[in-house]
């Protein structure tokens, strides 16, 4: 199958995506992998066992309205606890 350039380029760099995600995570890909589904599975598998833990935002937010609007949003997600003042 023919690329086009643009396609060829897309690939390219979803590869050097998913090189760097497996790097970040220490993940040393092993064997030959013929096709990138096979990679993004592994990928998939390791992100989905290793919970993603609440963190806690502390300090104050000095009136600084934008801010606590985003604690607030992040809140909401249940990505974050405020013990902000």
């Amino acid at each position: 199958m023919a690329f086009t350039d643009d396609k060829a380029i897309a690939i390219n760099s979803l590869i050097d995506a998913v090189e760097a995600i497996e790097t970040e995570l220490g993940i040393a890909p092993s064997g030959v992998y013929t096709d990138m589904r096979a990679r993004l599975d592994i990928l998939e598998a390791r992100l989905g066992s290793s919970p993603i833990v609440k963190q806690t935002v502390t300090g104050s937010k000095g009136g600084n309205v934008a801010l606590a609007s985003l604690i607030t949003a992040l809140v909401n997600l249940g990505l974050i606890t405020d013990t902000t003042t």
